[in-house]
């Protein structure tokens, strides 16, 4: 009986127990067993023989004794030198993947005193601004080192470090530093990256370096994120000392304003909110296993003078 037709049926395939009528296989005089198994010699053997015991089976997806490997796939070298014009027939006869089939080109950029050549490919997928730069009269320039394309208002510093993140920080997002994300937040911004851009605001919230609520202030105005506003506001109002002169440079004298009517409201012990305020029973009764939440009243208190004087 020839190897192949060991394991015609599936009672004697190797991936199934071996029945006792199954043929032993017989190794080779260079056969030697695979780190780990054991090897039952049959009846009568004598130690040194080749003979193994008529219940052993090679392991799943291992060759048979005797068969030659399966030959490797032909090159496209190959294919190509045997019938250039029916490849390349085949080729054409090809539906392309909808999903990964690119039209990518390599463009030149001229940042500040710097030139860039990288892929278009995850500016225009990811940027409104590259798909109509690209879509629009500059779409044709870039080819070359001599047309590259001018991004004004750009730093090189940080067109490095969105190239940075395409091509390498998808996987290293963990080793960013909190600079490198507002960074990334205030070119996403510009450039019309929405999902960094999103990526950038969630990252930086979730960093464990605490941004000082002067700077998360700043950046809620100038990249539009509303949502750092109240507690910006509040942690300015709650803050022992008041603004220094070059803080309130950097937010501007409406905001300044403000934050000082905010914090003196806050510190007055005779103001009274126009917000309802929540009603409390105290019972007194027995401890109860079930302890409430603490509730820091003085920061709820800054939070709906800040609501007041800055969202009336």
């Amino acid at each position: 009986m020839s190897s192949s037709s060991r394991f015609s049926s599936p009672s004697s395939s190797p991936l199934s127990p071996a029945s006792p009528q199954s043929v032993a296989a017989t190794p080779g005089p260079d056969w030697s067993p695979r780190p780990g198994m054991s090897i039952e010699l049959p009846h009568g053997s004598l130690p040194g023989s080749t003979a193994v015991s008529p219940s052993w089976s090679p392991a799943p997806g291992s060759l048979i004794l005797g068969e030659t490997p399966p030959e490797s796939p032909r090159l496209s070298v190959d294919l190509l030198e045997e019938d250039i014009s029916k490849y390349a027939d085949a080729v054409a006869a090809c539906t392309a993947n909808p999903r990964y089939y690119f039209d990518d080109q390599i463009s030149f950029f001229k940042v500040e005193n710097q030139k860039y050549r990288v892929h278009r490919h995850f500016l225009a997928r990811d940027s409104i601004y590259f798909q109509e730069l690209f879509a629009g009269p500059l779409g044709d320039f870039g080819a070359e080192e001599s047309e590259a394309i001018p991004l004004e208002g750009v730093g090189s510093a940080e067109f490095e470090c969105l190239l940075d993140f395409f091509y390498n920080g998808m996987y290293r997002q963990s080793n960013m530093s909190l600079s490198q994300w507002i960074t990334l937040l205030s070119i996403s911004t510009r450039l019309r990256f929405d999902l960094l851009r999103a990526l950038a605001i969630q990252s930086i919230e979730e960093s464990p370096t605490t941004i000082d609520p002067v700077d998360k202030l700043v950046l809620a105005i100038k990249y539009k994120i509303p949502k750092w506003l109240a507690p910006a506001y509040t942690a300015l109002c709650q803050r022992p000392n008041c603004l220094e002169e070059w803080e309130a440079e950097k937010i501007g004298l409406k905001k300044t304003v403000q934050i000082a009517r905010a914090r003196e409201a806050f510190r007055d012990g005779g103001y009274r909110s126009r917000a309802p305020s929540p009603v409390y029973c105290w019972r007194p009764s027995a401890p109860s296993p079930v302890h409430s939440p603490v509730i820091d009243y003085n920061a709820t208190r800054a939070a709906r003078i800040v609501d007041e004087v800055f969202f009336p």
